[in-house]
Order: structure tokens, then sequence, then C-alpha cells
């Protein structure tokens, strides 16, 4: 045993992620053959819908050996814990995955122990349970309490209608297992022969193995005999019918996971009489909506139950379990437990002691102590962002990890808006990255890095260290936003500029790049951006303006196909009028600051003060609605178009208006 446990260990230190140019399924759900067409089948197509992922069903006709291929994925879901166990021994490409079961109940003969139980939900995210003393079990033979999950079970409330009771038989709902108690059964039917019973079971095309018919009881035969006993077989969407008949629900099961024909019949206004097994504490509150039995009931608990339900007085059981027990909120509690929803802020690690590795899609190496390095020239991740379709930056610390000297060219965004930016040197650096969180029908976010394929695959070329996620407001006309280090505006600063500072902050390149989420604008929007100028190899040889040019700003708006160049002649702060003539559509506005006519000597040292200044000081953006006279300046293309007005003039000068000037 120990030997087995052993093997585990050694298979999850070795683990490696999935091959990225493999198929990758987000879910591939790992069950028993026998679970075809019945509740284990129905619980994975349930998660598989509500998660809205790329997912895959498999069978095996064995739990000790599985006997289907595995196909990569992202997680692996096992719908008992004898296949989870064995396929964890056997097969390693299991933990490049992350692994979740599903445990319905302890079965002693799968040949698993308990402290191999214990052992294997170490290894895994999550092992589910469907009721509270399954969870304190797990828990009893050693599991972590933070890897055991109770989620209830569920059936659908459109399906499952409440019904006035009075008329009703007394039934058992279930397919044939011997923990059924099917001998008890007939004793306690044969025991009340002026009481009606009904027995709904699976119809036979629905189910894979024909061992779960009633018929394969050898004492099937003389229950059915019995003159007050009813038995049906029907397909499922044919059960509500069938519920309809059932006043009173009996479970006289030795073992349970729920079983969930009693929550269908709390739907269907039934009263519930089951053995102390599965979910009966967790829902059953004793003479109002049912009867908890003794886990081995003699004929007399059942007789005192059943005097109790068939003598209760009219009440509705059905609203609580209607409300808080559909089949949507089951697979949604899960899936949110397999890929956890992140709120607004959220900072992810990437390293070994992280969450960044749950949310990989492709592309990159397990992570490390310090995080995860990218294993091909592009990789991906999809961040499940709480939000829906909200503006917001996302912040990636990385940093070149080849050995190389240079400059770094990478590209960041979704398959259909990536944006270029250079990492520049060895050290760590924060990518700012402006996008739009999914729309409602996406799973998740979805983030690609890419670096040039001259790089090549090997060795890694970049490392993630965190990522960090600002959430940001939609601008509109009114608004007015800042750059200093105060402010979360300066987030949207994407590429080319330093730290943000007291007073603003610099571009660093000749040409940085900013992004703003904006609302809707049929009329078009009136920028006026304010901030200054600084060439430090003209302020080393004297003062800018007189009979010499003066530094040249260009300002693009690349989407909207416009672009105007503005001159500074000194070093004041100005106003800059910009037009984006409509209609504005609701997204990210992408502006480019080029710093043109521009001196940067060669006999600066890169190392002064002077280093962090060798370009524009963005401050503030205001927004507004363009003015008659701006659209009309916009459509005659004069200074009304763009302008430059002096907001004050640094270094002890005065306030003065300034006369506009414009380029094309």
């Amino acid at each position: 045993m120990r030997s087995r446990i052993h093997q585990l260990e050694k298979s999850y230190r070795a683990r490696e992620q999935f091959v990225p140019d493999e198929l990758v399924y987000d879910i591939v759900f790992v069950l028993n053959i026998n679970s075809r067409g019945w509740i284990l089948e129905k619980i994975a197509r349930i998660i598989a819908r509500e998660s809205n992922l790329h997912c895959r069903v498999i069978f095996s006709e064995r739990n000790n050996t599985l006997t289907n291929p595995l196909p990569p994925a992202r997680a692996y879901f096992f719908a008992h814990y004898a296949i989870a166990f064995f396929a964890m021994l056997h097969e390693p490409d299991v933990f490049k995955a992350r692994r979740f079961v599903w445990f319905t109940h302890p079965d002693r003969g799968k040949g698993v122990s308990f402290d191999e139980l214990a052992a294997m939900a170490d290894f895994c995210e999550a092992v589910f349970v469907p009721n509270s003393l399954y969870r304190q079990l797990l828990i009893q033979i050693g599991a972590s309490p933070d890897k055991v999950e109770l989620v209830l079970g569920g059936a659908d409330p459109e399906l499952f209608s409440p019904k006035a009771r009075g008329e009703g038989k007394i039934g058992f709902v279930s397919a044939y297992y011997d923990r059924k108690r099917p001998e008890f059964m007939r004793d306690v039917v044969a025991a009340n022969p002026d009481r009606e019973f009904l027995l709904l079971a699976p119809h036979p095309d629905e189910v894979t193995n024909l061992g779960l018919l009633w018929s394969a009881w050898e004492g099937f035969d003389e229950l059915a005999a019995l003159p007050n006993f009813e038995y049906v077989e029907a397909r499922y969407e044919d059960f509500p019918r069938y519920y309809d008949r059932i006043d009173v629900l009996i479970s006289l099961s030795k073992v349970e996971g729920g079983p969930i024909p009693l929550i269908e019949g709390l739907m269907s206004n039934a009263l519930i009489l089951a053995t102390d097994t599965g979910f009966a504490r967790d829902l059953i509150r004793s003479r109002e909506n049912g009867w908890i039995l003794p886990s081995d009931p003699a004929l007399e608990d059942v007789q005192a139950a059943l005097d109790w339900a068939l003598g209760a007085p009219a009440s509705d059981v059905s609203s609580e379990p209607r409300r808080l027990l559909s089949w949507a909120s089951f697979g949604q509690q899960i899936v949110q437990r397999m890929f956890p929803p992140l709120g607004d802020g959220v900072h992810i690690d990437c390293d070994s002691s992280g969450s960044g590795e749950r949310y990989a899609q492709g592309g990159w190496l397990p992570s490390d102590p310090t995080g995860m390095k990218m294993s091909q020239g592009r990789a991906t991740l999809d961040l499940p962002f709480s939000s829906v379709d909200t503006p917001m930056a996302l912040r990636l610390r990385m940093w070149r990890c080849d050995g190389r000297e240079g400059d770094l060219p990478v590209s960041c965004g979704g398959p259909a808006q990536d944006r270029s930016y250079v990492l520049q040197g060895k050290g760590p650096q924060v990518l700012r990255h402006v996008t739009f969180s999914a729309p409602a029908e996406a799973a998740a976010t979805r983030v690609q890095l890419a670096v040039p394929s001259l790089y090549g695959p090997s060795p890694p070329v970049l490392k993630l260290g965190w990522v960090e996620q600002v959430p940001l407001s939609l601008l509109k006309p009114g608004d007015a936003i800042r750059f200093d280090a105060e402010a979360v505006w300066s987030n949207c600063l994407e590429h080319g500029w330093h730290g943000a500072e007291r007073s603003g902050t610099w571009s660093r390149v000749p040409r940085a790049r900013l992004v703003l989420p904006v609302e809707a604008q049929a009329d078009g929007l009136k920028l006026t951006i304010s901030g200054r100028v600084c060439d430090a190899g003209r302020k080393r040889r004297g003062p800018l303006g007189g009979k010499r040019n003066g530094t040249t700003l260009r300002v693009a708006a690349p989407a909207h196909d416009i672009s105007r160049s503005f001159e500074f002649e000194d070093e004041a702060v100005r106003d800059l009028t910009f037009i984006l003539p409509g209609p504005v559509a609701r997204g990210g506005i992408e502006l480019v600051f080029t710093a043109e006519a521009f001196t940067a000597p060669k006999s600066l040292d890169p190392s002064s003060a002077d280093d962090r200044r060798l370009g524009f000081m963005i401050q503030s953006i205001a927004f507004a609605l363009p003015t008659a006279s701006d659209k009309g300046g916009a459509a005659a293309g004069d200074a009304g178009q763009n302008s430059v007005r002096t907001n004050r003039v640094g270094q002890g000068g005065s306030s003065q208006r300034k006369r506009a000037k414009e380029g094309t």
C-alpha cells in the first residue's frame, strides 16, 4: 500500500505541463462505462454545459486501467475515486493537468484503501462530495479539509413541478443495486397491504449496464407479484408524470451519495423518508419535510415514518429545493471551484507557490520558484474575471530569460487585438495592457503573449512573474484624468513610458503609446491633453526657441487615421487640443506620441537625471464634446482642429498665450 502512495508522490514530483502543440481540452471527464446514460454521465454533461468550455467525456471499461486513451487537457474530472487513483498510478500524463474527483460514496471493493484515498486527495485540486457526511469521513481519514468540497446534487425545477398531496402512492425511485436493500423493500411493501407502492426505474434503452435493471434481481418476481405494487420502467423525461403520483418517497439504502431522487421528490412536493446516508441530513428537517430513518432500520422504524407521512397536513416542501438545488446551480458551483472567477484588483502569482499555472492554456512550462517560462513563441492565459465586458488594465511582470542582451519585442492581446511592446534589457519590467473583460457568453478573458519566431522555442525566452488586474471605467465627456503617481489611469500608459511621478509621466522612447477606454460618442470627442517637453541635448547647448526650431510632438490615433503635429518652443506646460470626429465606437482609443526633431546626443550620459526626460511628459487629459467650431476646424483642417495653448511657462516665467501652431 505504501509503495503505491510513494509512486503517486514520485509521479507528482516529476509532472510536466501538457504539450502545447497538441489538441488540448479544457476539461476531460473520465467515467466507467457502466455510468453511461445514468446519473454520473448526467453530472459530467451538466458541468460541461455550465462551464461553456471545450470539454470531452471518455469511458473506461475498467476502473484499475483506462481502456481509452486520455486526451490532453487542462483539467481531468474523474467520476469515481478508484478511476482517479489508478489513472494517477499508471498514467503520468494525468499530472500534466489539474485533477478533480467526484466522490459518490466509499466502496472498499474497488481496491483503494482509505490511506490511499486520503493521499490521492492531496494530489487533487479538489475532491467534490455530495453530502456533509462524506466530507467529514474524508477529513477523518486524513484528507486536507481545503481539498474536500461539499456540493449537494440537483434536479431540474423546470421538469419537476409541485402537486398537492393526498391521493398519491408511496414511491421508490432507483436502478437495481444490492445496496438499495431490495429484500427489505419487498418486506415493507408486503407489510402494508392497504397502501399502494410504485417503483420507478430507468428504461432499458437508457442504461448500458443491464445489470441495473430490476429484472436482474432474483427476487424481483416475488416483489412484482404483490397486489399493492406497481413497477414502471420509464425514460427520464417521463419521470415527472410518475412523481405526480407519489406522495411519499422512500430510500432504504445502505450506502448513498445522494440519492438524487430525494431532491426530485421534494421538488414534486413529496415527503421523503430516507436512511441516515448520503445527503439525508443535509436535506431533511425531521417531521417537517421528511423523516430520517436509522442507517439500518427495522420494519417498525419504517412503519412509524409512513404513519407520520401519510397523516401529515398539507404543506409545500418544494419551494426551497426548487430555488437552491437546480442542476444549473450545481454545475456552476463546481465550475467556479475548478476555475475560480477572478474579482477586480486581483493579483496572480505565477511562481510555484502561486495560482498562475491553473490559468495557463498552452505554451508554458511548469512554474518554478520565480515564475512561468514560455515554452514556445506564443503562450496563452485564460483569466475568468467575474466582471463582464468591462474595461481594465492588465499589469504583467516579465523578463527575458535566455541570457541574451538587447531589446525583446513582445506582443500582447487576444487573437484580433495584439499590440506590440519592447522589453529593454534583462531586468524585470511591468507590461501594461488595456483591454476589456470577456463578454457574458465567453468563459474567460484570453490573453496571448508572443515573441518573434526567430528566438525559437528553445531555450525559453520570456518569463512571467505575476499578473495584476486594475479595474477601469469608461471615459465620457466631462471626465478628466491624470497620469501622476497616485492616478489609476497611469496604467493606460501601455508602452514607452517611465514610472509615474508626482506631476506626470515621461515618455522614454521616441514613440510612446496609451490606450483609453471610452463610451460610444456619435458626435466624436474633444481631447485636451496637458503636458510638456524637455530636450536635454538642446538644454545643455542653450535654451529652446529663438531662431531655432522647437521640439515637435506628433499625436496620432491610428484607428481613426488622424495624425497632428504640435511645436513646442520652450518647456512650458501646454494644452493640446485633439479632435476625434464622430462616430467614436465604445472601446479602447489608441493614441501614439512621437517626438520629432528631437536631440538626444550620444554624449549625454544615460545614467544622468536627464535620461528620463528625453521626450514628452503627460499630465492629464480632459474629455468633451466637440463644438461647432471644432467640427468646422476639423473639416477645414485649420488650427481649430488641433491647437496648442500655453498653460504656464517653466522655471519662473509668467503665464502667457502662445500662438497656435499645427503640422499635418
